[in-house]
């Protein structure tokens, strides 16, 4: 199935500064957020504590100031009120820093609270989850070390993948690149939403990974083929690099569109329908392979091409300096020659008119 009836012939590549830039400009908003909330919002996962999720019926007047007032009584210490989902859902979410003993005691204790405060059977307590500090600090650092890995093994997989290829590991290194660009951006947007960074974020990032870099393999691979089939072009003129370079994006980008789109269909349905429990993971998804396309087309494919542009210039400026250099040296060494003959008949009438002054200076004295 193809979108275009002939292969386009857009050039990517010649857009490339300014995909940098929107890169850099991207990525930078997702630092700055970062540095003014002190970093990502972890999820209880990673942060620890206590979450209770707690839904009212829809004739039970209840507010946050209310439900504040109720848990407050627990003395559980400092805690957050959320609203979960849609208003009309009537769901909020408790998050307690500290993380509760017996969860037996604590859903007594807030059910006789609620009962209190809402009445009975005006609400239903539908999950506690409680993890201590340690155990979330774990999971941090086992999170972040499982991207790490994930990330290292796509960069070795590409450069086996390609070996052949004369700029292998450019290709790894980029492809890998591309992939820190895509979570970051993606990360980025979660801290600007204020939104929280949990396992279903993470298994969603790690997801995102395998799409991304499947998507930029197709057209490394498309790459390999037309590289092989013009590599003589490349040694009359050295421009022709990026000429292969968008001849395989556009002729992978149908396969490109269909697959993000048919993704993308499936994540809108899961946005809108699959509920809260995995709405992060979906939106991670959604935004995230709409960046992994766009960063496969005018990140991946542009880095290698100026890494092999680099080195190509480099390489050719030093067969111009070469020549030089040799016609340099040769004409140094003839001046040196016609030198020394020049001063060998000097040294020759300097060393004869030696005796003869000898003898003169003689004849003087005998005199």
């Amino acid at each position: 199935m193809q979108i275009f009836k002939e292969t386009p012939k857009i050039g990517f590549l010649k857009h490339r500064y300014l995909a940098f830039g929107l890169s850099l400009a991207l990525i930078l908003i997702g630092v700055i957020s970062l540095a003014l909330r002190g970093g990502p919002r972890y999820g209880i996962d990673f942060a620890g504590g206590t979450v209770i999720q707690i839904k009212f019926t829809p004739d039970s007047k209840v507010n946050t100031d209310k439900i504040r007032q109720a848990v407050d009584k627990m003395k559980l210490g400092s805690f957050v009120i959320q609203q979960y989902g849609q208003a009309k859902d009537n769901e909020y979410m408790v998050r307690v820093q500290q993380a509760g003993g017996d969860l037996g005691n604590l859903n007594r204790s807030l059910d006789d609270n609620l009962t209190a405060a809402f009445g009975k059977g005006n609400f239903e307590v539908r999950r506690i989850e409680a993890i201590g500090p340690q155990v979330g600090k774990d999971l941090r650092q086992k999170g972040i070390l499982a991207v790490f890995w994930a990330l290292a093994g796509i960069l070795i997989y590409v450069a086996v993948r390609f070996r052949q290829c004369e700029d292998a590991i450019a290709l790894g290194a980029a492809g890998v690149l591309a992939l820190f660009h895509d979570v970051f951006i993606t990360i980025g947007v979660f801290s600007i939403l204020d939104k929280e960074l949990s396992l279903t974020v993470l298994a969603a990032l790690l997801t995102l990974a395998g799409f991304s870099i499947n998507d930029t393999i197709v057209t490394y691979d498309r790459f390999r083929e037309n590289y092989g089939k013009r590599k003589r072009e490349i040694a009359h003129d050295i421009e022709a690099y990026g000429k292969i370079w968008d001849d395989s994006i556009n002729e992978t980008l149908s396969r490109t569109l269909l697959t993000s789109f048919t993704v993308l269909m499936a994540l809108t349905v899961l946005l809108i329908m699959g509920g809260e429990v995995i709405h992060d993971f979906s939106f991670a998804l959604f935004f995230g392979v709409m960046v992994g396309v766009y960063s496969s087309v005018f990140v991946a494919a542009p880095m290698v091409y100026e890494w092999h542009m680099f080195w190509a210039r480099r390489k050719k400026a030093a067969q111009i300096v070469s020549p030089i250099s040799r016609v340099s040296s040769r004409l140094a060494a003839a001046s040196d020659s016609a030198a020394k003959k020049n001063a060998a008949p000097l040294a020759e009438a300097v060393n004869s008119s030696k005796p003869a002054t000898s003898s003169a200076r003689k004849s003087k004295k005998r005199k």
